[in-house]
């Protein structure tokens, strides 16, 4: 894989000095700039490499059900009335925030693989 972005570093457009790494850099700034932050992420890279990857697919069964779960009760708590609105609306939240991380750490579980 590296030595893919180390291709693209040195493919350039025959009539400019842009190369491809370039290009891909400018698309990626215009359509997703917060990915341009990435290097962030690396600072827990060697720990996060000594992570087995059967205790990771375990862990990320179990967010799934409890995620399951909580929609559920998302759903049974939709109508409950002015009680429950608060717990309704910070749980709506909370489950977004945990989706997110949900795929995010499968996406490094892939890419792990």
């Amino acid at each position: 894989m590296l030595d893919s972005l180390l291709e693209f570093a040195d493919t350039r457009a025959s009539n400019s000095e842009m190369t491809l790494m370039h290009y891909l850099c400018k698309v990626l700034a215009s359509k997703s700039a917060e990915l341009l932050d990435f290097h962030v992420d690396l600072v827990s890279l060697e720990s996060a490499s000594k992570i087995q990857l059967k205790y990771l697919a375990n862990e990320m069964q179990a967010i799934s059900k409890g995620l399951e779960r909580v929609e559920q009760e998302l759903v049974a708590s939709a109508n409950d009335g002015p009680v429950s609105e608060v717990f309704h609306n910070v749980s709506k939240h909370l489950t977004q925030l945990v989706q997110k991380k949900e795929k995010k750490i499968l996406f490094i579980a892939i890419f792990r693989l």
